[in-house]
């Protein structure tokens, strides 16, 4: 059952990445806030809120390289990933946090 989740999940997230015009496509949890909530998190401190989109993040990433046919992974630490994450989007706040992390995806699967 978990390998079905996880597959699911997957799948999912290989669809965001492949289709990123897709108006249909529901984005659960810290994907759906805006850029602009996850600075408030990193501004506040708050570890639990930061933790929660990190691991969105390294989650969707988990997805990509699951899925990536062309054999090149993206491999990125939780700073790193978090360093990135706020020079998106400290000048894209109004942007989807998935976006911002569809972005980096692209920057990096070059």
């Amino acid at each position: 059952m978990f390998r079905s989740r996880a597959l699911a999940l997957m799948l999912f997230c290989s669809a965001m990445i492949c289709a990123p015009t897709a108006g249909a496509a529901t984005i659960s949890g810290a994907g759906g806030k805006r850029c602009g909530d996850y600075l408030q998190a990193i501004n506040l401190k708050s570890e639990v809120a930061i933790n929660g989109y990190i691991s969105w993040a390294q989650g969707f990433l988990s997805g990509y390289n699951w899925l990536n046919r062309r054999g090149r992974d993206i491999a990125i630490d939780p700073g790193g990933l978090n360093y990135s994450l706020v020079n998106y989007c400290g000048t894209h706040k109004d942007t989807l946090f998935y976006k911002a992390v569809q972005q980096l995806t692209g920057e990096h699967a070059e």
